[in-house]
């Protein structure tokens, strides 16, 4: 499913009926959603704006920026779920000092980075 599967998926389901009106809901500028609307993915787009649109729809970073994350909460098809768990693990150990951006942020980011060597390995 891809980006713009996603988005329309979501604005069909909450009876927003255009780009422009998910901008005045979710407070994220036109021109940054219309942007990732016709790049078809959030691909080089700033942190701060992807965790804003997912927390809006109510999902999760990956799910927005990866077609593989096949709901909501992030799950997917990867191999990555063993590193989750024992990501989870060191959440929560170090919960006193992490936030819930923190932990986001950081799945968000390894779960990028698992994908790039994914491709990277795929295309060798």
């Amino acid at each position: 499913m891809t980006f713009n599967d996603k988005v329309d998926a979501f604005m069909k389901s909450n009876n927003i009926g255009n780009i422009k009106q998910l901008a005045i809901l979710s407070d994220i500028p036109y021109t940054t959603l219309k942007d990732f609307y016709d790049k078809k993915s959030v691909d080089n787009s700033r942190l701060s704006t992807v965790r804003k649109l997912a927390r809006f729809m109510g999902c999760t970073m990956d799910y927005l920026a990866f077609d593989n994350i096949i709901d909501f909460n992030g799950n997917s098809k990867s191999k990555s779920n063993k590193a989750f768990d024992e990501l989870e693990v060191l959440f929560k150990k170090h919960r006193d000092i992490l936030t819930k951006d923190d932990e986001e942020t950081m799945r968000f980011l390894i779960e990028k980075r698992i994908r790039e060597i994914d491709k990277q390995n795929n295309d060798q």
